[in-house]
């Protein structure tokens, strides 16, 4: 386990997005949805639902992990993230 790898994700995902890595930052999404990172904390809940959203290409899909990242329970606790991903 790497702490900084937690901390960087939405950094590392906004990079990638604004650098027209779009491939990447979506495959660094998945990495951390398939790590498990969701249900570690709520923070890391809330930041891979954010970092899937941004990189979906599926509109559907996109909503449903925005709705899931802003209604998530511990959302409010965590409102610098949350403005990062709305």
């Amino acid at each position: 386990y790497a702490h900084q790898a937690s901390r960087t994700l939405l950094d590392l995902v906004e990079a990638a997005l604004h650098t027209g890595r779009s491939e990447q930052a979506r495959t660094h999404a998945l990495a951390a949805r398939d790590a498990g990172l969701p249900d570690i904390s709520p923070r890391l809940a809330l930041l891979t639902h954010g970092a899937l959203a941004m990189t979906a290409t599926d509109p559907t899909e996109a909503d449903e992990n925005y709705h899931h990242a802003e209604t998530h329970p511990a959302a409010a606790t965590f409102p610098f993230e949350l403005a990062r991903i709305r």
